[in-house]
């Protein structure tokens, strides 16, 4: 991409200074700042929706975003002289999220809560919404049920599939009880479905020197907005041991700018009940070529398996 995709950057108003490799996407020094090139697939559709929620985060002083920028065009997607379709993302300097360190935790988490604060003023037209918390579960229940059945079926059963056969009598019934759950909480509650970031981790999030700087919107969406900061809490606690220091450090750290109140933390808890990490192992394993088995896998599982007892204790002191 490095070299195939630059071309595009004489398509832009201003001066290139210099060009380095990314993760995954190219940086470039302009005369007007910062800049991130990214190869792009997709319709346009998305992009062109976000792109002005974005520009208007920008202008709020509270948060900066990687708003994308039209080229001389007018268009936000560049094609190249190869046929590559490239977007130019405005950046910031800043810092890269460090989570082994607890206030590093602590600043994502707050930044997380003024973008969330900063999208409830901000309106766009509901085309893309997230699938209901119930008929998600559901889905990923009926795979989990699929696989159960897939692993009974094997003759000659390796350590991973005998742990794993196993393991679906301590993790089913966790699945059953958040859908009984959702079912429960949307009968009697509602909380209004807000802009999200719809991806949010420690990858998409950095320090500069006033600001926080949060990208990659690909997934924004219209849902809870408590789910992404139950994404970004899971990922950390999985790390941390489901410590329950670090969790309530950062249900406060976000209280301080966004009440979280009874209703807000029964969802929470309905979002930590559902065991995400197994379903995306196991649901990884039948996904892949069940004939190749990485001994990493069973190393995630038995880590898991671990880890649960941990993360149950967690989840139950916020019920």
């Amino acid at each position: 991409m490095a070299d195939r995709g630059l071309d595009v950057l004489e398509k832009y108003d201003f001066e290139v200074k210099r060009t380095y490799k990314g993760r995954g996407v190219i940086m470039v020094d302009t005369d007007k700042g910062p800049r991130v090139l990214k190869n792009y697939i997709g319709s346009g559709r998305h992009l062109e929706w976000c792109a002005p929620v974005l520009e208007k985060l920008n202008e709020s002083g509270v948060i900066n975003v990687d708003a994308y920028e039209k080229n001389k065009d007018g268009s936000y997607v560049t094609e190249s002289e190869t046929g590559g379709r490239y977007v130019l993302k405005r950046w910031y300097p800043c810092r890269d999220c460090d989570i082994k360190f607890y206030d590093d935790i602590m600043s994502a988490v707050r930044n997380l809560a003024f973008l969330h604060k900063e999208l409830m003023e901000c309106e766009a037209e509901k085309q893309y919404t997230e699938r209901p918390i119930r008929e998600e579960y559901a889905r990923k229940g009926r795979e989990l049920a699929r696989i159960k059945k897939y692993l009974g079926t094997i003759y000659e059963k390796n350590k991973f599939v005998m742990m794993a056969s196993k393991s679906f009598g301590e993790f089913i019934p966790e699945v059953e009880s958040s859908i009984n759950f959702a079912d429960d909480f949307f009968s009697g509650n509602h909380i209004e479905e807000k802009l999200c970031h719809g991806n949010f981790n420690y990858h998409n999030i950095g320090y500069g020197d006033t600001l926080g700087v949060i990208g990659n919107f690909e997934k924004m969406c219209y849902g809870f907005q408590l789910k992404d900061l139950y994404t970004f809490m899971r990922k950390i606690l999985e790390k941390n041991n489901w410590d329950i220091k670090i969790g309530y450090g950062m249900f406060a750290e976000y209280d301080r700018v966004i009440r979280l109140n009874s209703e807000k933390m029964e969802l929470l808890y309905i979002f930590f009940s559902f065991p995400e990490k197994y379903w995306k192992l196991m649901n990884g394993y039948y996904n892949a070529r069940k004939s190749f088995f990485p001994v990493k896998n069973l190393e995630k599982l038995e880590k898991l398996i671990e880890m649960n007892s941990a993360r149950k204790n967690f989840i139950a002191t916020i019920h």
